[in-house]
């Protein structure tokens, strides 16, 4: 099966290219790249980045003890191999729990998070 201009291939999202993005990986010498749309669309919206900001002030002030507790634990030693255990009772509900054992990979997005929040 080939497209508009010539092409047949299954892109990495497991699905045939469209026309334009058989172009743009052709143009590219043949290199895949996202077309602008699929950049568009995983970008990170200003308008969200916004929200996000306003919903994480107003948790803030909601739970003051949250935010302190975490970074007391990340700078007191948590780190690759710590065990984190989570556990949620709804009103009258049954109390659900689980854990996590923390990996490398949550280590970088943790410290990441302790920056932004550093930037207040």
């Amino acid at each position: 099966m080939q497209n508009a201009v010539g092409c047949a291939r299954m892109g990495t999202l497991g699905r045939w290219e469209t026309a334009g993005e058989c172009a743009v990986r052709v143009a590219a010498g043949g290199k895949s790249r996202p077309s602008a749309a699929r950049e568009k669309r995983e970008a990170m919206n200003p308008v969200d980045l916004f929200r996000l900001a306003e919903a994480r002030k107003k948790f803030n002030a909601n739970h003051p003890k949250f935010g302190p507790f975490l970074k007391a634990a990340y700078e007191y030693g948590l780190r690759e191999g710590s065990m984190i255990y989570i556990s949620v009772t709804p009103p009258g509900g049954t109390k659900i729990e689980t854990n996590l054992i923390v990996q490398d990979s949550d280590m970088e997005m943790l410290s990441e998070f302790m920056k932004m929040g550093s930037r207040e």
